[in-house]
Order: structure tokens, then C-alpha cells, then sequence
């Protein structure tokens, strides 16, 4: 899971590949790896991170991540989803 990920990602990218945690300010030039099952938002330059109360909000983690990723970086910032 995570942990492969972050494995992976780390051996083929020149980039730092972090795991992202409460509190974790957002720094450029860095991967970050949501954790599963938790809504991540950023709010003052970093991460705010919450478990999922349920199975529909699950559904909508990744919609609230890239929102506000978006919102506080614009055009400088990038996302990429990885799934399987």
C-alpha cells in the first residue's frame, strides 16, 4: 500500500517523496503521498489532515485535496493521481 508507494516513487524520482501528516507545511519541489482514508486540505501553507467519518466521504477525498490545492497555489501548483 503506502508504504510501496513511497518506495517506488522514491527510487525513480529526483524529488522528495513524502508521507503527508497534520501540520506538514507544503514546500515546492516536493511528491507528497496522501494518507488512505483521510481528507487532506491545506490551510496557512500546510497539511490539514482528518480520517474519513464514512464510506461517501471517502469517495470525495481526493476532490477536497486537489480543490484547495488549487485554491492556495493556482497555477503553480500540480497534481497527479496514481491509482491501483
Amino acid at each position: 500500500g503506502q508504504h510501496l508507494a513511497h518506495e517506488y516513487l522514491s527510487s525513480i524520482c529526483k524529488l522528495p517523496v513524502q508521507d503527508i501528516a497534520d501540520e506538514l507545511e507544503v514546500r515546492a519541489g516536493n511528491v507528497y503521498l496522501l494518507p488512505p482514508h483521510n481528507l487532506v486540505s491545506i490551510e496557512n501553507n500546510k497539511f490539514k489532515v482528518s480520517i474519513t467519518k464514512d464510506r461517501y466521504e471517502r469517495l470525495s477525498v481526493i476532490d477536497l485535496t486537489l480543490s484547495t490545492l488549487g485554491n492556495v497555489y493556482g497555477p503553480r501548483s500540480v497534481g497527479i493521481v496514481l491509482s491501483g
